[in-house]
């Protein structure tokens, strides 16, 4: 009924790293090209096309948050398959 004593610190340290989060400042480029990235990933046929001509408009003002970001992510994303014959 009573939460134990362990679930305390993780409450606190899960609060304390969700403040952190919040109070962390993010440039707006990268929040431009992370949802660029998005678009990318998931999206139809058109967005993606409309996303690379914003990024090829963009590139030019990028820092270098903004290519740790795209590092980063490139990353994470999984492989596509490949075509063995």
């Amino acid at each position: 009924m009573f939460p134990k004593q362990g679930t305390n610190k993780k409450a606190k340290k899960a609060t304390e790293d969700l403040a952190e989060l919040e109070d962390a400042a993010y440039e707006p480029m990268d929040v431009l090209v992370d949802t660029i990235i998005g678009y990318l990933e998931k999206s139809t046929a058109y967005m993606r096309s409309i996303s690379n001509q914003v990024f090829a408009l963009l590139s030019g003002s990028v820092k270098g948050t903004t290519i740790d970001l795209i590092v980063t992510v490139s990353l994470l994303l999984p492989l596509p398959p490949t075509d063995q014959r």
